[in-house]
């Protein structure tokens, strides 16, 4: 009788033990997966910032375009406002002309204020992505 028990107790311990080394098996492979998916966060969080750092750099320039045309925009404004005077100077048989140099400037006016606008624009954009770094 405690021949049987023993061999009994034998059995059990030796099924007992499979069972561990197959549920050490599966926290091991559970652990390689889940290294695995922290691994490709990782390299996709790389990746994201390297996108975000290209995207600002990309804003930057944009933003530093939308200056330089606002100057350039404000120079035109300057310069066809300096027109619209001396076409105003010639008098009523050059009409025609001074209409042309009104109407030049309120696009140069318009055309600076949406300039402006994207400029701020850009700015907020910017702001954003800094404050995701």
């Amino acid at each position: 009788m405690v021949a049987d028990e023993v061999r009994s107790l034998a059995t059990r311990t030796q099924e007992s033990t499979e069972e561990i080394r197959r549920i050490v098996d599966k926290l091991r492979q559970g652990a390689s997966g889940a290294t695995q998916t922290m691994d490709q966060s990782r390299e996709q969080a790389s990746q994201n910032a390297e996108q975000i750092q290209d995207t600002y750099s990309s804003l930057e320039q944009v933003r530093n375009s939308v200056d330089s045309i606002n100057l350039q925009m404000a120079s035109i404004n300057q310069a066809v406002k300096e027109q619209r005077e001396g076409s105003l100077q010639i008098g009523e048989h050059m009409e025609t002309i001074r209409q042309n140099a009104q109407d030049n400037t309120q696009s140069a006016q318009t055309s600076q204020q949406a300039a402006t606008d994207v400029s701020r624009l850009v700015e907020e954009q910017l702001n954003i992505i800094t404050r995701f770094k």
